[in-house]
C-alpha cells in the first residue's frame, strides 16, 4: 500500500469556485475508493503551458491505498472537475497502520 497525494482543484477552469457540495462529493468518492482520505490546507500551484503562466488553487487529498484505487480517484477528479489532467504523486511506498497496544 502507498500514500498518494492527488491535487483536487478549488476552482473550475473558468475561474468559478468549486462549491462545498462538490468538494464533499470528492471526499465521499475518495472514502468509497480508498476507505479514507486526509484533505490538506488549500495551496496555490503555478505552471507553464504553451508559453503562458497559469495559477490555480487546489486541495491536496491524501489516500493510503493500492495504486488502482488512487488512479480511479484521479480519473474521477478529471471527469467531475473537467480537468485536462490531474497531478498524482506516490509520496510514500511503505504505508501501514499501528494499532493501539492491548487490542
Amino acid at each position: 500500500m502507498s500514500l498518494y497525494r492527488i491535487l483536487v482543484p478549488a476552482n473550475y477552469n473558468d475561474g468559478s469556485a468549486v462549491g462545498p457540495a462538490m468538494l464533499r462529493e470528492a471526499v465521499d468518492e475518495a472514502v468509497r475508493l480508498a476507505g479514507g482520505v486526509t484533505v490538506g490546507a488549500e495551496a496555490s500551484g503555478y505552471w507553464f503551458s504553451g508559453g503562458r503562466l497559469f495559477a490555480d488553487r487546489m486541495l491536496p487529498f491524501e489516500l493510503s491505498c493500492p495504486r488502482p484505487q488512487a488512479l480511479a480517484f484521479a480519473a474521477w477528479v478529471a471527469e467531475a472537475f473537467e480537468q485536462e489532467s490531474v497531478f498524482v504523486a506516490d509520496i510514500a511506498s511503505d504505508v501501514f497502520f499501528v494499532p493501539r497496544r492491548g487490542r
